[in-house]
């Protein structure tokens, strides 16, 4: 996971739930708030030890995963 500064949307994967709510997401972040998200990041249960500590972009959406505190939109 090395996403750059650019818009950002983790989303829980492969499941289809977390794959419905990165597409919805992605429709309303960027027709009603303006956004471009570049990065699509797909994260697994496997992270959650350091999910936490993950560093993220400045404008990150996190949808259909565990909250991120430094997240712009959950």
């Amino acid at each position: 996971m090395n996403p750059s500064s650019e818009d950002t949307l983790f989303f829980h994967a492969p499941c289809f739930d977390g794959i419905i709510s990165a597409v919805l997401a992605w429709d309303i972040l960027e027709t009603s708030q303006g956004w471009n998200i570049k990065h699509f990041v797909p994260v697994t249960y496997t992270a959650d030890d350091s999910w936490l500590q993950l560093p993220l972009p400045k404008r990150s959406a996190v949808v259909d995963f565990s909250y991120h505190p430094r997240a712009t939109f959950c």
